[in-house]
């Protein structure tokens, strides 16, 4: 094809059947190499009248009116009309054409024109096989067994209606075709065998001694030769008001589709099949279909502006993403994980990509050497076009795949390297052991060793070198103490005296790494512990730590103990009621409110954001869960999102917090109640007394208010209650999977909180958290950051003082950042 104009253009691709439209008819051969021609016009014979062609009815067979003057019209008893066998009819293994109108009044098997007999009895039919509207030509040759059968697919043959039908037999070629009202609704092979069997009649409206056709049928004529189209075409001029298309038979089948170097593979179930760019110039087209029918494949350029075209342009913009998980095949499937990150794949040139990865960190088979099925415990790598919400995704072309092991860019590895250093004393054994012991401490135990502990580890070397006189192993030995020690496994903070003394510097630097990097300090902050400048430089290395991608890891258990995501983790969602809430998406949905907290403190944005925002952190599998899939095309990162939902925004309306604080089935204002008292205003229930009796199912009518209400009433229930369920009402306008209530206006989620403000819904209790408790909230946030700071309860007096001091940041707004670097600089910080 040759395209004038490059655009976005749609394929289209359309079951039909092949018809004769177009082909002028041509009648001027019609009688050359015609057998008979029955036309039933009053007579019993053809036209011409030959005596050797005349036949005779059967049973009640009888003529009718018809469009055609007169018919043949057959009941479905006994009926037929019968020509007795002669050599006129002999067709042997050449071409021949039947053809006929017919007007079944019922879709049941039935023959129609026949030399043959069921039962594989030689010679040929042209029958409806059963009452499924099907049309075919059968044969069988002279052993009695199948010659070919070229059948439609079912629905072509109507009831009622009259209708042209014709086989066209070309013996030994794939290229018999059956026609009904000139479009051709089947194709195939008849082998080229004699057809002729002298012992069968010639039936029309029935098989010889089997089934039979009941309606009307009329021009009859068979042919000692294949007709061509147009001939066809011309037999069928008389009735042209009946020649209607027959139903076309979409049934899904596979089609492929190549453009240019391009190929399209999908089932065929709507027209719609793809979409592509096309520049100008020519181009090759090309389709491969594996349906019963023809298809006709139709272009449309698609303006700009059409949603289709719009869909394509944010489509063709996404890189797909290429993951590599590693693990084991089992018996009854594989087991594996994932190897780093999936990488976004951009552009259209072949690129390497690399994986990296310990074989000791994925899952490893255990194979039984005697078990027989060699395919469990084998090794396995999926390379995978990592999707995220499903939407379409470019798709990936893969030349090879490499696995390389064991891979050192260096040898020895860096790893062994970074244990046995370089070192002038490498010949000498016990030197060279105390340095590698002696650095290796000093990283283990985040602080230079003590003579003792220097003295100790290197006696356990000793002895094991002297046993086994094996410098490697020995060392291996002395490591072996040295990661079982307290020293490593606790963050030892040691005292002269119960009261609260300066931490030294080097503690100062492991409870500042551990508090924002969830991990050991660098190189940078143990520089800062021995030159003593490390609390001095404190708020340049608090910037510097959560600039560092390990703050992340900090976030992940700092917000997953705060927020008590591990309640998301546990509860048991309704599959049927929520079905979004897949594994995948519940896995992303997890992530949310961390990566939430992680963007407020690393862009220092107002704490109010914490509560209420004009945005939200998202990746595409949690926007396709909020219902803003095409705002976010960023893959499985998140980026933050503007949102004009008002529910959306804040760490109160994510639905892994909300989901986690239901049942699975239904939400739960209490438990959403006591956890927004307990971690966001820091003003926690009283502990429930013991049996506590359940709400009463039974009290039909009640709003859940009214019922809360009575509950709470009850003795031993009433104080805890007062300062529950005021928060958890406006929290019922989301439903168990954390999305707002299509219904959420008419809910009734008015509450009169503890201080006896009254809010409407969820709304207006978020905005008065964000504004008059702006405070309380603030101080809820620095005292649980503070306690996962310093690793302990915080006592009366640093509670108190804490209150007192954090209006320091009020005039700022309460800036994250700023909090975090608040709580690093405090006293319960600094001291232990």
């Amino acid at each position: 094809i040759s395209i004038s104009e490059s655009g976005i253009y749609q394929l289209d691709a359309y079951q039909t059947l092949p018809s004769l439209d177009g082909i002028p008819a041509d009648g001027s051969k019609l009688k050359e190499g015609l057998i008979g021609h029955w036309t039933f016009n009053d007579s019993l014979t053809t036209t011409p009248a030959l005596e050797k062609l005349t036949g005779e009815f059967q049973d009640n067979a009888t003529f009718i009116e018809s469009p055609f003057q007169k018919a043949l019209a057959v009941d479905g008893q006994n009926d037929a009309f019968v020509v007795a066998r002669s050599d006129n009819m002999n067709v042997g293994d050449n071409p021949f054409t039947v053809s006929a109108w017919i007007r079944p009044t019922e879709l049941r098997q039935g023959g129609i024109v026949c030399l043959g007999r069921y039962n594989w009895t030689h010679g040929w039919y042209l029958d409806m096989p059963n009452n499924q509207g099907i049309i075919r030509i059968e044969t069988v040759h002279n052993q009695n067994q199948s010659n070919g059968t070229v059948q439609s697919a079912p629905g072509i043959i109507r009831v009622n209606q009259w209708q042209h039908i014709t086989a066209v037999v070309r013996p030994g070629t794939n290229d018999t075709r059956i026609y009904v009202n000139g479009f051709q609704v089947a194709q195939g092979t008849i082998n080229k065998n004699n057809l002729d069997n002298l012992k069968v009649n010639l039936n029309i409206g029935r098989i010889e001694g089997a089934q039979q056709f009941k309606g009307e049928i009329d021009e009859v004529r068979i042919y000692r030769r294949a007709l061509h189209d147009s001939e066809i075409k011309a037999l069928m001029q008389e009735g042209e008001q009946f020649l209607s298309a027959p139903p076309v038979p979409v049934k899904p089948a596979d089609l492929t589709v190549h453009v240019d170097h391009r190929q399209f593979t999908a089932s065929l179930r709507k027209p719609a099949f793809a979409v592509f760019h096309l520049g100008q110039g020519e181009h090759q087209i090309r389709a491969d279909f594996k349906g019963p029918t023809p298809i006709q494949l139709y272009l449309t350029r698609l303006d700009n502006d059409h949603d289709t075209a719009r869909e394509f342009a944010a489509f063709s913009k996404r890189a797909p993403r290429i993951g590599v998980h590693v693990g084991l095949r089992r018996d009854c499937g594989s087991t594996l994980d994932r190897v780093g990150k999936p990488v976004a794949v951009a552009g259209i040139d072949l690129q390497d990509f690399i994986f990296e990865g310990a074989m000791a960190n994925y899952p490893n088979p255990n194979r039984d050497p005697l078990n027989p099925n060699y395919l469990a415990g084998m090794r396995e790598i999926g390379v995978i076009s990592e999707y995220t919400d499903g939407r379409d995704m470019p798709r990936l072309l893969i030349r090879s795949i490499e696995f390389e092991g064991p891979f050192y860019e260096t040898w020895p590895p860096k790893t062994h390297q970074a244990i046995f250093i370089h070192s002038n004393h490498q010949n000498e054994p016990s030197t060279y052991a105390r340095e590698i012991l002696d650095n290796f401490g000093a990283r283990a135990f985040r602080r230079p060793l003590s003579k003792t502990e220097s003295d100790s580890l290197h006696k356990v070397w000793s002895e094991s070198f002297e046993d086994s006189e094996d410098f490697v192993s020995s060392i291996k030995d002395a490591l072996i103490v040295t990661l079982t020690s307290p020293q490593f496994l606790f963050l030892i903070e040691s005292s002269e005296s119960p009261e609260g003394e300066p931490l030294n510097p080097y503690e100062l630097a492991s409870k500042l790494s551990y508090f924002l990097w969830n991990s050991g300090p660098d190189e940078e902050l143990l520089a800062l512990a021995e030159k003593d400048e490390l609390e001095k430089q404190l708020p340049v290395q608090v910037d510097r730590l959560i600039a560092d991608t390990r703050f992340r890891q900090a976030m992940q258990e700092f917000t997953s103990q705060w927020l008590q995501l591990d309640k998301f983790d546990v509860v048991e969602i309704d599959a049927e009621m929520y079905p979004n809430l897949t594994r995948d998406f519940r896995l992303e949905l997890r992530k949310e409110p961390i990566r939430y907290l992680e963007y407020l403190i690393t862009n220092n944005l107002p704490l109010q954001n914490l509560i209420q925002s004009k945005f939200i952190l998202a990746n595409e599998q949690t926007a396709n869960y909020y219902g803003i899939p095409e705002q976010v095309e960023t893959g499985f990162e998140f980026q933050a999102v503007k949102v004009n939902q008002p529910q959306l925004g804040g760490l109160l309306s994510t639905a892994g917090v909300l989901s986690g604080l239901s049942n699975g089935r239904e939400s739960n204002p209490v438990k959403r109640g006591a956890w927004l008292a307990r971690k966001i205003i820091a003003e926690p229930p009283a502990d429930p007394p013991p049996n506590v009796p359940a709400l009463n199912e039974a009290q039909e009518g009640l709003t859940l208010a009214e019922k809360l209400l009575l509950h709470r009433d009850q003795q031993g229930c009433r104080k805890c209650h007062e300062g529950i369920d005021p928060w958890g009402l406006p929290f019922e306008q989301f439903d168990a999977g954390g999305i707002w209530k299509k219904n959420a206006s008419e809910i009734g989620s008015q509450s009169t909180l503890p201080d006896s403000t009254e809010v409407d819904g969820f709304l207006a209790l978020r905005k008065y958290l964000a504004n008059e408790r702006i405070d309380q909230v603030a101080f809820s946030f620095l005292k649980h950051m503070t306690t996962y700071a310093v690793g302990r309860s915080l006592s009366y007096n640093e509670i108190e003082t804490l209150k007192e001091k954090q209006l320091q940041l009020k005039a700022d707004g309460y800036r994250m950042r700023n909090m975090v670097r608040f709580i690093v600089t405090s006293q319960a910080f600094l001291e232990k």
